[in-house]
């Protein structure tokens, strides 16, 4: 019971700083640059919101909105407009409690893995005062939500798999396909889930293979019918069989503008404009539009094999070594104080925590802890590898990894201090 009411103290008090601090952090940007433009840095907001509006009434670009980066995240923003009315305001709040429920979710997160009280407390820390999620909260953007909620996805799935109960397996399938359905860069996570029993060593609440994947599978399959089941209104509408057009749309606006610009000399704007024009406005039939960007993304491909894989590789390294591009935006005065050097400086910084967290990875393996080897591992790489195919947008990119690095982070720290303590560590079983 003691220990269940230090867990409960431990929540209460990352959920207050959290929100302390991305409230503080809001209203200081938005005196310092308006509303209009802390909202509308990136375009992404006005596609959210078109979205919402279409889902809701009706929006000159909301249809092809929605076509883009599916349903879900306009539907919350739809919801909060209904219940409190048109403005910037609610979708704000929104985010803001998504982000002050974050370091909750990594703290349940860490401690599912490893139950370890002062451990969950670092890595919730680590994330209540992240950069990232703070500029990413209080904005009309997929990112905290879907971070916060596919975290939550991961805490249920380690507590269905220590303790074998179905409903920890349901809840992880519903909360992994409602934030599948929010950003799209989920989508694959249900094939993930399917694939996981094969590679995690079988956890001491199961008493055989078979019956992990039986229970896995509930996750991938419940996510799944959600993000086919959009797929299948996107063929019956736009005639074409596809969750969004945002993936294949980022590939050509970045990977193949790379390529493009590489061998024509023509900047990557004027490159986007050109593909625009091939794909005419957004009331042609949209199954076309993604037939065009998906012939010229698959050209590029077959003519110049090496150079996709070499701009895909240059790009995920940029993604996980930059830093956050949102800071001098929200705060000019950061400008004026050379945010250039500041920027090479958190890059440097940015390297040596890729190595840190090399570094956790082989600590982890020396402990023999296989299974947190394994979900940490395969959340990190996922997260990082769905970064190459984009560029130019900070650390934002790279954030959804931050629920494996700052777990992994406190790992180390925790475990380097008992052992210069001399104090059990958390090493624990290879198994959950």
């Amino acid at each position: 019971m003691e220990h269940r009411r230090i867990i409960v103290r431990h929540l209460l008090a990352l959920f207050a700083l959290a929100l302390v601090v991305r409230v503080t952090y809001v209203l200081v940007a938005v005196n310092s640059i308006g509303i209009d433009r802390f909202i509308n840095i990136t375009p992404d907001s006005q596609t959210y919101l078109a979205a919402s509006r279409e889902i809701f009434g009706s929006d000159a670009y909301g249809l092809f909105a929605l076509y883009l980066v599916g349903p879900g995240y306009g539907f919350i923003l739809g919801l909060l407009r209904l219940v409190f009315g048109e403005g910037f305001v609610p979708g704000m709040c929104f985010s803001v409690l998504m982000g002050a429920l974050a370091p909750v979710a990594v703290y349940l997160f860490a401690y599912s893995v490893f139950r370890h009280l002062r451990l969950a407390l670092l890595a919730g820390l680590i994330c209540a005062i992240s950069h990232t999620s703070l500029s990413m909260s209080g904005r009309i953007l997929t990112d905290q939500t879907f971070f916060t909620l596919h975290c939550f996805t991961l805490v249920c799935l380690v507590e269905g798999l220590r303790k074998g109960k179905w409903k920890w397996f349901v809840w992880a399938g519903l909360l992994c396909g409602v934030a599948a359905l929010i950003r799209p860069a989920g989508q694959f996570w249900p094939y993930i889930f399917l694939a996981l029993p094969f590679v995690l060593p079988l956890p001491a609440a199961f008493v055989s293979r078979s019956q992990l994947l039986g229970r896995v599978a509930v996750v991938g399959l419940l996510a799944l019918s959600m993000t086919l089941s959009w797929s299948a209104r996107n063929y019956f509408v736009n005639g074409v069989f596809t969750f969004g057009s945002v993936g294949v749309l980022t590939a050509r606006n970045c990977v193949v503008a790379q390529i493009d610009s590489a061998r024509t000399g023509q900047k990557i704007w004027d490159l986007r404009k050109i593909y625009e024009d091939e794909d005419g406005d957004h009331r042609i039939p949209f199954a076309e539009s993604n037939e065009n960007m998906q012939r010229r993304v698959k050209q590029t491909i077959a003519a110049e094999p090496s150079k996709f894989v070499n701009f895909y590789l240059s790009n995920l390294w940029e993604n996980a070594i930059v830093s956050n591009s949102y800071l001098p935006d929200d705060f000019p005065v950061l400008t004026e104080l050379g945010w250039a050097q500041i920027w090479e400086v958190l890059k440097n910084i940015n390297r040596v925590l890729i190595g840190v967290f090399v570094l956790s990875l082989v600590v982890l393996a020396v402990d023999r802890r296989w299974s947190a080897l394994v979900i940490l591992g395969i959340v990190f790489a996922y997260f990082t590898l769905v970064t190459g195919f984009s560029f130019w947008q900070g650390s934002r990119l790279h954030y959804p990894a931050e629920m494996a690095w700052a777990v992994l982070s406190a790992y180390l720290i925790v475990r380097l201090f008992s052992h210069w303590r001399q104090q059990p560590a958390p090493t624990g079983g290879s198994r959950f």
